[in-house]
């Protein structure tokens, strides 16, 4: 029976040093999951964490979530669900610069203690990187260099509920994917589990453990480990019982990193395997996944590309000259300004597209949206601070078997709301 890597973190810097090092190498290498227990964040202030966020969740979502989708979004199905993720979700960004305070509904000391536990688990982050340096070979603080853009990585937290299903076989807490960034941090639910990884062809549960954080690894430590270390794909199965907690924290490089293989990593490496992956600018591969997060990871034989590159078990035709075409040198994207009532189904959608196209995700304010609501208040989010919680984009067909983002008119795309995608 296959073992999920649970690595205690106490003895890290005594004796047993080398072995905890050799128990996190071989689950990068081969699970790209984790869990770590006496990590340095204590118990009772975890246990703070989790009973604020429950609180939160009961006193501001849960009542939404019920009237506006539980009772609605599954009317009807007689397949299971492929454009939509059963969740009750908020994000918040810590960097490069924090939009904390801006986040309705919170008490205060909620917020103070989010401000703290984002803190916890950025220098958390960071020490696991210097471990991954150490294992890899490379000098210490590379992989956090390597992330540094002009404003230095970004981290931002998608904090997410998810509640009681009546028909898990219809639909997912969360669709397959990989993760598009650097290092995630998870704080889930100590007794109600969903989450699961893909293993050898075969799903496997992450179990509940109390005061554990989950770690995996996004695609660009896959790319600067030279495919050494995994991006795995997971999914969150939705229950019958039980409200699943998720707190996920993404550590990631700045929009202007440029990512590519180490170099140190590449010197006694055959010339195929130093093709492995393009070097590119952690934006435009945003652009890129942006359309491709929900998809099948391994295409037809026919719609394989010849320049094809695998990262986190997906083959697209990613290629640096690809992504980097259509990039402005030394120009920084200005957010466009969308506040106010938008009608779905008229000029909102229009707008949205453009966000969208533009890399930018639409955030409802005060939830507003839901099954059957016409008119929602959006304001526009810097997609790059959550790379990987950009909302799915169905692609459409590329004449040489590409695929390019645009947004499906009749969906509204929502990164606060209930569920990622809703048809109106």
């Amino acid at each position: 029976m296959t073992t999920f890597p649970v690595i205690n973190l106490e003895k890290l810097n005594g004796d047993e040093k080398s072995a905890i090092l050799e128990k996190i190498n071989d689950a990068c290498e081969n699970w790209g999951f984790f869990q770590v227990l006496n990590h340095g964040i204590s118990h009772d202030f975890l246990d703070t964490v989790e009973r604020l966020t429950k609180e939160h969740y009961k006193k501001c979502m849960e009542q939404r979530f019920k009237e506006l989708v539980a009772g609605k979004a599954l009317e009807g199905l007689q397949a299971e669900v492929t454009d939509m993720d059963w969740e009750s979700t908020f994000f918040v960004r810590h960097l490069p610069q924090s939009n904390l305070p801006e986040i309705p509904d919170l008490t205060d000391d909620y917020r103070k203690v989010m401000k703290e536990f984002a803190s916890k688990l950025e220098k958390l982050a960071e020490e696991l990187l210097d471990l991954f340096c150490e294992n890899l070979g490379l000098e210490k603080g590379y992989l956090k260099k390597a992330f540094n853009g002009t404003n230095g990585p970004t981290f931002g937290t998608k904090v997410s509920n998810y509640p009681p299903c009546p028909t898990p076989d219809k639909i997912k807490g969360l669709r397959a994917h990989t993760d598009a960034g650097g290092i995630i941090l998870l704080f889930q639910d100590p007794m109600v589990g969903g989450l699961q990884i893909l293993k050898n062809g075969e799903w496997i549960d992450v179990p509940p453990m109390r005061h554990s954080i989950v770690i995996n690894l996004g695609d660009q430590l896959e790319v600067i480990s030279n495919g050494k270390y995994k991006s795995v794909e997971h999914r969150v199965v939705t229950q019958t019982e039980g409200t699943r907690m998720s707190i996920a924290s993404f550590y990631n490089p700045g929009s202007d990193a440029v990512i590519y293989p180490a170099p140190a990593l590449l010197e006694n490496e055959a010339e195929e395997k130093k093709e492995l992956y393009p070097k590119f600018v952690f934006e435009d591969y945003m652009k890129w996944y942006a359309g491709t997060k929900f998809q099948a990871k391994e295409p037809s034989p026919n719609q394989q590309p010849a320049d094809g590159h695998q990262i986190g078990s997906r083959t697209a035709s990613f290629t640096a000259a690809e992504v980097g075409a259509d990039r402005r040198s030394n120009e920084r994207r200005v957010a466009p300004s969308y506040r106010g009532g938008l009608d779905s189904r008229h000029a909102g959608k229009r707008d949205l597209a453009s966000m969208a196209d533009l890399g930018w995700t639409a955030q409802v304010t005060g939830m507003s949206l839901g099954v059957g609501t016409r008119r929602l208040t959006v304001e526009a989010v810097d997609a790059r601070c959550f790379p990987d919680l950009l909302p799915p984009l169905r692609p459409s067909s590329h004449p040489h078997g590409r695929e390019t983002r645009r947004p499906t008119l009749d969906l509204v795309t929502v990164g606060w709301v209930l569920i990622g995608v809703l048809k109106l």
